[in-house]
């Protein structure tokens, strides 16, 4: 990794996450935040890549838990609308929320979309947050099978902490004032446990998906070579997906009720690797 990058990384980190998450990192967000710096490998930075992900979960589950590619592209200027069917989604692997979806029956402008395509591409996302695991991605484009209108639909995050699943995170309601995101062990029974950024509501208490167990059973399997991943998925008309790896979620700014104990506790889970 680029020394000057990793330095870049350490000055802006240390705007927001306190205390020595360098040599002696203890919460949750030190050691995360310590990971996105000095824990990137070559299988990180694979499953960070959109397009790598899903060789790996393909490679690890036997099959393939993710929407189908139905192109990959190099460059913008591949891009050809009409060799795709009427509904699909067009996104870069080298980020988040680099995603156009045609949905409806007024097609998109292609030269418009090669252009948003190029202003992505040209964009080094490991900048923007200092997330390192983006840096040695190969920067493509690709489209995507439309799923649906995932509108209605919840998330599922699943957190594993050295290969173990140990709670999911359901985000419902998103996109209304109902949004929340509350949290669930293993077995399904409602957690306190609450982010302040995203809150959670005790009022909201969601069904136990009918893939949950297949859930935890995909997490365990993709999640056992790292100290930390979130596995993501949703259902869709009984069918469930894989929608990402997520190896610093909040980029390692995320703050909990109950601070700074929650914090402390959810690091004790946490071991990361001495040779970091």
């Amino acid at each position: 990794m680029n020394r000057e990058l990793i330095e870049q990384a350490v000055r802006y980190t240390s705007r927001y996450v306190k205390g020595d998450f360098i040599d002696n990192p203890v919460t949750i967000q030190q050691k995360l935040a310590h990971k996105k710096i000095f824990g990137v490998t070559d299988l990180v930075v694979k499953c960070a890549d959109k397009l790598g992900v899903k060789e790996y979960a393909k490679d690890s589950l036997g099959f393939d838990p993710c929407p189908r590619t139905l192109e990959v592209y190099d460059s913008p200027e591949d891009v050809r609308l009409s060799r795709l069917p009427e509904k699909f989604v067009l996104k870069c692997n080298h980020g988040c929320g680099y995603n156009i979806v045609q949905s409806g029956s007024v097609r998109l402008d292609e030269n418009a979309v090669r252009s948003q395509l190029g202003r992505w591409l040209s964009t080094n996302y490991a900048t923007v947050g200092y997330e390192l695991q983006y840096a040695p991605i190969r920067r493509r484009c690709y489209a995507e099978e439309y799923v649906g209108d995932l509108s209605g639909v919840k998330d599922y995050k699943v957190s594993c902490f050295n290969g173990t699943p140990m709670f999911c995170q359901v985000i419902s309601g998103r996109g209304t004032d109902r949004q929340c995101m509350n949290y669930y062990d293993c077995k399904f029974n409602y957690l306190s446990l609450c982010r302040m950024d995203f809150p959670n509501n005790p009022s909201v208490r969601n069904e136990k998906p009918s893939s949950f167990d297949r859930m935890l059973e995909y997490s365990e399997i993709l999640s056992s070579p790292f100290d930390y991943v979130r596995c993501d998925f949703y259902e869709k008309e009984g069918k469930l997906y894989l929608g990402e790896m997520t190896f610093t979620p909040g980029n390692a700014r995320m703050r909990y009720k109950g601070d700074p104990e929650t914090s402390y506790l959810l690091g004790a889970m946490l071991h990361i690797s001495e040779n970091e």
